[in-house]
């Protein structure tokens, strides 16, 4: 089981170390913020509020599940074969380039980090990421859903 040159079990490891780098950037980006003095309550309304929330803890947890993920597969020899046919199935990697591929995940990660430091800061900076943030979202699953027909 290969990917390109490197055996996919090297490709796993390398996403969990990946994930691991994730959440200790995470956790570095809630301690500059407070050392910034971001998340003041007379500062962010409600929504923002929640929207933080959701947009970091949401984050922290889909990270630590997809580290929990790569590594059932690395136990697995059967479910690990299964998920690379999955990851190699050419229609799916078309329909997912075909809606942006790499370049519109990193837009809505950086919408995503842009978002979630807004609503921390500014309300105003905050109203205008959210709109772009959705409708990048809106966007993609559009475009997605578009060729996945």
């Amino acid at each position: 089981m290969k990917t390109g040159n490197k055996p996919f079990v090297d490709v796993i490891r390398l996403r969990i170390r990946l994930l691991w780098l994730l959440v200790a950037a995470m956790i570095a980006y809630v301690a500059v913020v407070v050392l910034l003095g971001g998340g003041d309550s007379r500062v962010m309304n409600d929504s923002a509020e929640t929207m933080y929330r959701v947009i970091y803890f949401g984050g922290l947890a889909y990270v630590g599940w997809r580290i929990y993920a790569n590594k059932k597969l690395l136990k697995d020899r059967l479910l690990r074969k299964e998920h690379l046919q999955k990851e190699m199935d050419e229609h799916r990697r078309w329909v997912y380039d075909k809606s942006g591929g790499l370049f519109a995940d990193a837009v809505l990660f950086l919408l995503l980090v842009t978002t979630c430091t807004a609503a921390l800061f500014h309300m105003a900076a905050y109203a205008v990421s959210l709109a772009l943030l959705l409708a990048a979202l809106a966007l993609k699953g559009g475009l997605y859903l578009y060729y996945n027909r």
